[in-house]
């Protein structure tokens, strides 16, 4: 039998890609059967800032994530939100609740493959830790209202358990984004190792997106 700490340390693990691909491009076709990865048609499903105007490649995109349906392959639809600020609509800097869930709404009701939501910008550029839970339960409310089993991931990329507190268990959480050369070796590296920790002892998937990887 495993002790305590080889149970605590127990977990699968399983390939997902930040995958910002073109739907012609032919990249989709090469993800291994059961992996996960993200669609993102322009910075979200509508074009520009708009709330009505689709990105380019629509229907091609509907044919990717149908495919990947088939191989096992879990795909989540990109959604920025602005970095806790909803005060506006620009680019990298915020998102209105309103334009946010009209994001979800439309990938969900285009792709009923979509395995759920990858919402990126979820941290505060100022930070403030208690602003987690308030933030992501009210993010999580507008998947809930159009589904009440799409899979939520929540890109915050900062190894500190504010996070852990704002996700719930079935969730997915990404602790990493950096390069590979400071993976594994960085002034993080046991904070890293503690917060993922923590977060799966809630029922949380942890993710950690490596970027910049040597072939």
């Amino acid at each position: 039998r495993k002790n305590r700490k080889q149970r605590e340390l127990s977990h699968s693990m399983s390939l997902g890609v930040i995958s910002y691909w073109p739907a012609q491009s032919g990249y989709y076709d090469t993800l291994p059967n059961g992996s996960m990865a993200v669609i993102n048609p322009m910075n979200g499903v509508f074009a520009d800032q708009s709330m009505e105007n689709l990105g380019p490649g629509i229907e091609k995109f509907k044919q990717v994530v149908a495919n990947a349906a088939v191989r096992n392959i879990q795909i989540l639809g990109y959604v920025p939100t602005g970095y806790f600020n909803h005060s506006c609509n620009v680019n990298a800097q915020c998102q209105t609740l309103e334009r946010i869930e009209k994001q979800v709404e439309k990938y969900l009701d285009l792709f009923p493959a979509l395995a759920g939501i990858f919402f990126d910008e979820v941290a505060p550029k100022v930070w403030d830790c208690g602003a987690f839970v308030p933030e992501y339960t009210q993010l999580r409310q507008l998947v809930r209202k159009q589904s009440p089993t799409a899979t939520i991931a929540w890109n915050a990329a900062v190894v500190d358990n504010c996070s852990v507190a704002g996700a719930s268990a079935g969730e997915i959480l990404v602790l990493y984004e950096h390069e590979e050369a400071k993976y594994g070796n960085s002034e993080f590296h046991d904070k890293l190792i503690s917060t993922a920790r923590s977060a799966r002892l809630s029922g949380i998937e942890t993710w950690h997106l490596v970027h910049t990887v040597s072939a």
